[in-house]
């Protein structure tokens, strides 16, 4: 695949970038790396691997509420 990296800052939409501390694709260095690229992105890290939203879907779902709430202020305020 062709890297994206350069298109990370031109994010204008609320983000959320989800890591896993017991992933090794991506390790969580490459997801703060990744949030640290995109405008107000927030970074979160699970205890968790690589499926995140099985292994633990209270916190993902909390995360991806706040998200959610996040849009819609967007929206709201234009």
């Amino acid at each position: 695949r062709d890297d994206r990296t350069p298109v990370l800052p031109t994010i204008a939409v609320p983000t959320a970038v989800v890591g896993a501390a017991e992933d090794e694709l991506p390790p969580p260095t490459v997801t703060q790396d990744l949030a640290a690229a995109i405008p107000g992105a927030t970074h979160h890290v699970l205890a968790t691997g690589h499926l995140s939203a099985l292994e633990a879907p209270a916190e993902f779902a909390a995360l991806l509420r706040d998200l959610l709430a996040r849009v819609a202020e967007a929206q709201a305020t234009g």
